[in-house]
């Protein structure tokens, strides 16, 4: 299950162990496999 990235909802980001790592408006964790991916909630 992932809901499709959408970059306004997009906090913050970084890059871990090829994972990108994202919080978004309600600070729920995501990690995704590219930035334009899917997000998977963590």
């Amino acid at each position: 299950m992932g809901i499709i990235a959408k970059d306004s909802l997009m906090i913050k980001s970084y890059r871990h162990k090829g994972w990108f790592l994202c919080y978004n408006s309600k600070n729920h964790y995501y990690k995704i496999k590219d930035s334009h991916a899917f997000w998977i909630e963590y």
